[in-house]
C-alpha cells in the first residue's frame, strides 16, 4: 500500500504520462459511436450528433480521476473559482438547453464543453511541468511522424491502407467512392489523403498548427544548446547528441510539411507555411540582435521552407487557381454563414442550442420546399429547391465565430471572445511567439472552417494551445 507522501510523487507523474498519451493519440479517431434516435436527421446519421467515446476521452477521464484522487488524498479544498466557473457554465447550459431545437444534442455538447474545460484547466494549472519545452516538441513529433507516413502512403496508393491504421481511426475509402475528397491536378483526378482524420481539411489544420509549434520549440532549444556548448568531453557528447536529435526532428518536419502539401487544403497550406516562415524570421532576428551565430537548424529550416514553397507552387498550383472556377466551396460557405445569421436572429441572446446547426439547416430547407422561403438578409433563399449538397443540409457553418454566435447567442460569443482576447494579449505582452503562432493559426483557419469546435481532434488542439498559453508565465 502506498504511503500518503508517495501519492504526491506518483500521481503527477502518472498524469503527465496520460497527457503525453493524449498528445500522441490526438490525431486518431479510435472510438465507439452511439446512435440514439436524436442522432439522425430525416433518417440520415449525422456524426456531429452522435455521442462518441474516443480513446482520448478515456484518457481525459483518467486525468479527472487522478485529479480527484489528488484532492482526496491530499485533503485539498476545491477552489471557489472553479465552483464559480462551473456555476456559470451550468446556468448558461441549462438556459441554452431550454431553447434548443434538440435538448438531447445540446446536453451532450455541454458535457463535451465540461470535459474540454477540465482539460484546459488542468493544462493551465500543470503547464509548468512541461519544462524543458523540448520534451513537448519531441512528444508532438510522434503523431506528426506516423500521420505523415500514412498520408504519403495513402496518396501513393490512392486509397486507404487498412490493417493497424484502421484501429487508429483510418476510414475505408478510395478515389472512386462518392462523397470522397478529390482534387484535379493537371487534368487528373487524385485522392486527397485523409490520414486518420475525418477530412483532409482537418488533417491540414492539424499540421498547420503543430508543425510551426514544433519548429519554434526546436529553434529555441537549438539556441539554448548552442549557448551551453563547452569544451569538456561531456559537453561535446551532449552537443553531438543534441545535433543528432535536431537532425531527427528536421526529418520529421520534412515529412510533416510534405504531408501538409499533400493534404491540398489551401487555407492550411498558406497559413501553415506563412506562420512557419514567421517563426524562422523571428528566430533569426533574435540571434542577429543578440550577436549570436545563426544555428544550423535555423539555416536548414529556412532553406527547407523555401524549397517547400517552390515545390508546392509547382505541384499544387492548379489546386489554388481552381478556386477561380470552382465556386461551390465559396458558395456553400457563404450560404452556411447566411443561415447561421438567420439562426442567431431567432434567439439573439442565448442562441438556439449548442450543436443544433445541422438540424436548423434541415428545417430551413423544409420550409422552403413547403413554399415558404427561409430568406437571407438580401431576400434570396438560403437554399435553391434543387440543392442537394450534403454540407448545406447536414453541416454547421464553416466559421467558428458565427457558429458560437448562432448556437449560444451574444452571451456565448462574449465569453468566447473575452477568453481569446485575454490569451492573445497575454502572449503578445510576453512576446511568446512559440504559442502565439499556433493560436493565430487556429483563429485564422477558424474563419473558414468549423472543425476546431466540432471535431474531437480540433477541440483537443484548441484546448491544448489555449491551456498552455493561459498557463505560461514569462517568455517561452
Amino acid at each position: 500500500m502506498l504511503a500518503r507522501g508517495s501519492w504526491h510523487v506518483s500521481l503527477p507523474r502518472l498524469q503527465m504520462l496520460i497527457f503525453a498519451l493524449i498528445l500522441v493519440f490526438l490525431p486518431t479517431q479510435l472510438g465507439r459511436h452511439f446512435w440514439p434516435e436524436w442522432a439522425y436527421i430525416n433518417g440520415v446519421r449525422v456524426d456531429y450528433f452522435s455521442p462518441t467515446l474516443y480513446l482520448t476521452d478515456v484518457l481525459i477521464i483518467g486525468l479527472v480521476g487522478l485529479e480527484v484522487a489528488r484532492w482526496v488524498f491530499g485533503k485539498k479544498r476545491v477552489e471557489l473559482g472553479i465552483l464559480g466557473v462551473l456555476g456559470i457554465l451550468g446556468v448558461l447550459g441549462l438556459a441554452n438547453m431550454m431553447v434548443s431545437l434538440s435538448p438531447a444534442v445540446t446536453a451532450y455538447k455541454w458535457v463535451k464543453v465540461a470535459e474540454f474545460g477540465f482539460l484546459g484547466w488542468w493544462i493551465c494549472r500543470h503547464g509548468i511541468l512541461f519544462k524543458p519545452w523540448r520534451k513537448l516538441g519531441a512528444i508532438l513529433a510522434v503523431p506528426i511522424l506516423y500521420e505523415s507516413i500514412l498520408v504519403v502512403w495513402q496518396f501513393l496508393s490512392q486509397s486507404s491502407i487498412g490493417g493497424i491504421w484502421y484501429f487508429l481511426g483510418e476510414r475505408t475509402f478510395n478515389a472512386g467512392m462518392p462523397g470522397i475528397a478529390n482534387a484535379y491536378l493537371n487534368g487528373a483526378l487524385v485522392l486527397r489523403p485523409y490520414g486518420t482524420f475525418p477530412h483532409p481539411n482537418v488533417l491540414g489544420g492539424f499540421l498547420a498548427v503543430v508543425l510551426p509549434l514544433i519548429l519554434a520549440l526546436r529553434l529555441r532549444s537549438g539556441q539554448a544548446g548552442q549557448a551551453g556548448q563547452g569544451r569538456s568531453v561531456q559537453s561535446r557528447f551532449l552537443h553531438n547528441s543534441r545535433r543528432i536529435n535536431e537532425r531527427g526532428i528536421l526529418g520529421v518536419l520534412g515529412l510533416g510539411y510534405t504531408a501538409l502539401v499533400l493534404s491540398m487544403s489551401r487555407g492550411a497550406i498558406v497559413v501553415g507555411v506563412a506562420t512557419s516562415l514567421a517563426v524562422v524570421a523571428i528566430n533569426l532576428k533574435s540571434q542577429i540582435s543578440n550577436l549570436k551565430k545563426t544555428s544550423e537548424i535555423s539555416k536548414s529550416v529556412l532553406v527547407g521552407l523555401v524549397i517547400l514553397v517552390a515545390v508546392a507552387a509547382i505541384f499544387i498550383w492548379p489546386r489554388f487557381t481552381s478556386i477561380l472556377v470552382e465556386t461551390e466551396p465559396i458558395t456553400v460557405r457563404e450560404r452556411l454563414n447566411e443561415l447561421a445569421l438567420e439562426q442567431w436572429r431567432q434567439s439573439p441572446i442565448i442562441g438556439v442550442g449548442l450543436g443544433t446547426s445541422p438540424l436548423y439547416g434541415l428545417q430551413a430547407t423544409l420550409r422552403q420546399v413547403q413554399g415558404r422561403p427561409f430568406g437571407s438578409a438580401q431576400g434570396r433563399p438560403v437554399y435553391s429547391l434543387s440543392q442537394t449538397n450534403y454540407a448545406l443540409r447536414y453541416q454547421p457553418t464553416h466559421n467558428i465565430y458565427l457558429l458560437v454566435l448562432s448556437e449560444t447567442g451574444l452571451v456565448g460569443l462574449g465569453v468566447f471572445g473575452l477568453v481569446i482576447i485575454y490569451v492573445l494579449r497575454k502572449l503578445v505582452r510576453e512576446r511568446n511567439y512559440v504559442l502565439l503562432t499556433p493560436l493565430v493559426t487556429i483563429l485564422v483557419l477558424g474563419m473558414f472552417d468549423h472543425y476546431f469546435l466540432t471535431v474531437q481532434q480540433g477541440q483537443l488542439l484548441m484546448t491544448g494551445i489555449s491551456g498552455l498559453a493561459w498557463a505560461k508565465a514569462g517568455k517561452s
